[in-house]
């Protein structure tokens, strides 16, 4: 089977043109773009805003409850998840090697 240059688009890699033939480019939108009636958009964008913002609505409902309640025993439960939150914020340590 002969490659045409219909066949190859290029795409821009550090600076560089990298022919991807259209099946790689297929295969690409089929796994990485979600498609609705109306918009496009890619799946990885939207599952990392959604969990940020699903995040910081927690976090801020936490700090609103632990400065409303005035009794210890009501704040344990969000101290808790502030605590989760940002232990999931934060990347864990790690050593380059």
């Amino acid at each position: 089977m002969s490659k045409t240059a219909e066949d190859n688009t290029l795409i821009d890699i550090d600076d560089t043109k990298t022919p991807i033939t259209l099946e790689e480019q297929n295969q690409y939108l089929e796994r990485y773009v979600w498609r609705s009636f109306c918009f496009q958009i890619d799946r990885r964008v939207l599952l990392f805003f959604s969990q940020f913002s699903i995040g910081i609505m927690v976090i801020g409902f936490s700090l609103f409850q632990l400065n409303k309640k005035d009794t210890c025993e009501h704040q344990q439960l969000y101290t808790g998840l502030l605590t989760m939150m940002v232990g999931i914020f934060l990347p864990s340590p790690r050593l380059n090697r």
